[in-house]
């Protein structure tokens, strides 16, 4: 297959809807999405979709150049001070899309916002005590405690405008989907792309900013006037449309449809391995769960025997087509944390599991319910499916829930569910970001709970010298592992479908970044 991995294989389907966009515009690129972002504060949601909307239309301190590394954003420079703190000098001249001025005051009011009780991006800046002015274009951040990751992470602490902020009654971050909120559907950041319109749940158009400071700066190659991005919940209706030349860019190319996307001669796919593990999660937060008697996920031996009675490699060559790496620990493969053997998977063996729920105390099993989404991750249903029926030959007798993003996030969100699909991935290129958000009190937090572990993750969080660190790392994964916090599945592929002038870089976090798009 032409620019695709050449592991890709896939069979073909049909589909034969269509959808008109009507005349295009100079350099007009049309994304097809499966689902849209549930709020555009940014530090409202920290979710895939929401940060890929956030990144190209606000800034950080610093931003992630084309290979997701930390560069000079809204900061020209900085300095670390004797006494460990940072200084930054800020760019002059720079403009809001609304046409404030952008000044230090405007550092130290997103520093203090990020921070906030309601902040899903505090993790960003949780070695950071607070931001000082020193004058217009000069802040000091002030460190509580050292960070290796501090520039990666200012780069995803998207400054706002504080007077504008102010204005709409939105100093605070609003929590959640920021429900009512102006934030929840307008956006006044100084990146490349500015919103100009939004439809909830249907579509957005942004449209070039003039005064865009990194056309002066040279960082970025992407010549787009215009990006319409269109939510198609229906795998089969965003492949129709993008072979029907009234898209630019699926992301997420169904595995059976990749031989028919790369076969037209319009059109071409582009793959990578993604940053990105697939598991389930459980409910550890309470003895009691709303779909069964008690909470066996609170026994360590039971999440075991979920991990057991799954077949990982059958759902890779079934659900999965060879497409997927699977795994039994979260850390990413390149990442620390990750090691071959730790990852190694078996054979799924649900008399073996059977054996372990009933040494645990369930003889008969029980029931429970699994929420999964349906148009989140490839083959998201299908996988829930797949398991669903081998967890029933070891005695768990799981209904299956499926949902669409926009009903089975809030489950998540608001601690409503007991057993869970989710995909996880690191805009901070590290795993003790997922770490941090998965077993100590994120905002995905199941609940496990295991002082080591937690102990650790504050080590690793401020351990410099990168071999040290790479052990920590690895306990951290060993004793989740054994315990089985989470289940995992696989680390996720990624397939782009894109038409034959487009040019843009396969994130394997699976985020485009549209100041890399050159359309030809």
């Amino acid at each position: 297959m032409k620019n695709l991995n050449t592991w890709l294989k896939a069979a073909t389907i049909g589909a034969a809807i269509t959808a008109s966009s009507g005349a295009m515009a100079a350099n007009e690129l049309r994304w097809g999405m499966t689902g849209d972002a549930t709020s555009l504060d940014p530090q409202g949601i920290l979710g895939a979709v929401e940060v890929i909307f956030l990144r190209n239309v606000y800034d950080g301190l610093m931003v992630l150049d084309g290979d997701n590394q930390p560069i000079y954003g809204l900061a020209e420079s900085h300095e670390v001070l004797a006494d460990g703190n940072l200084r930054f000098h800020l760019r002059k001249g720079v403009k809001f899309h609304g046409g404030q001025d952008f000044n230090a005051d405007d550092v130290v009011f997103t520093i203090n916002r990020t921070k906030g009780e309601k902040s899903a991006f505090k993790s960003m800046v949780a070695a950071v005590d607070k931001a000082v002015k020193v004058d217009d274009h000069t802040v000091d951040i002030i460190m509580s405690r050292p960070d290796p990751l501090i520039l990666n992470n200012l780069a995803n602490t998207f400054i706002m405008d504080a007077g504008w902020s102010k204005e709409h009654g939105v100093e605070e971050a609003p929590g959640g989907a920021s429900k009512g909120w102006h934030t929840e559907n307008n956006m006044n950041g100084t990146g490349m792309l500015k919103l100009v319109k939004r439809e909830p749940k249907i579509s957005s158009t942004f449209v070039r900013n003039d005064n865009f400071w990194g056309d002066a700066a040279g960082h970025y190659p992407g010549n787009i006037d215009k990006l319409i991005t269109t939510t198609i919940g229906s795998s089969s209706t965003r492949v129709a449309t993008l072979l029907s030349g009234d898209l630019d860019l699926v992301t997420e190319v169904p595995l059976p449809d990749l031989d028919r996307v790369d076969g037209d001669s319009n059109l071409k796919v582009e793959g990578t391995a993604q940053l990105r593990t697939i598991f389930f999660g459980f409910n550890l937060t309470t003895d009691k769960l709303v779909s069964t008697e008690g909470n066996p996920f609170a026994d360590p031996a039971v999440r075991n025997a979920v991990s057991v009675a799954l077949d990982r490699n059958l759902i890779k060559k079934k659900i999965m087509r060879g497409v997927s790496v699977p795994t039994t620990i979260l850390a990413y493969p390149g990442t620390q944390g990750h090691t071959a053997e730790l990852a190694a998977v078996e054979k799924g063996n649900p008399k073996k599991a059977k054996e372990m729920l009933a040494a645990a105390g369930y003889p008969d099993g029980f029931s429970v319910q699994l929420d999964c989404p349906n148009n989140r991750y490839v083959n998201d249903e299908a996988i829930c499916q797949a398991a669903v029926s081998m967890l029933a030959k070891a005695g768990i007798k799981v209904a299956l829930n499926a949902l669409p993003k926009d009903q089975w996030m809030p489950l998540l969100l608001e601690d409503k569910s007991d057993f869970y699909m989710l995909g996880f991935g690191t805009p901070t290129n590290d795993s003790l970001f997922t770490f941090g958000h998965i077993y100590n009190k994120g905002p995905f937090q199941t609940g496990y709970a295991n002082a080591e572990v937690s102990a650790l993750i504050g080590e690793a969080a401020v351990e410099a010298d990168a071999t040290k660190r790479r052990g920590i790392m690895e306990k951290i994964s060993k004793i989740t592992k054994d315990e089985m916090a989470v289940v995992p599945v696989h680390y996720q592929m990624i397939n782009w479908g894109m038409t034959n002038g487009l040019s843009i870089p396969v994130d394997f976090g699976n985020m485009p970044n549209f100041r890399y798009a050159v359309m030809q």
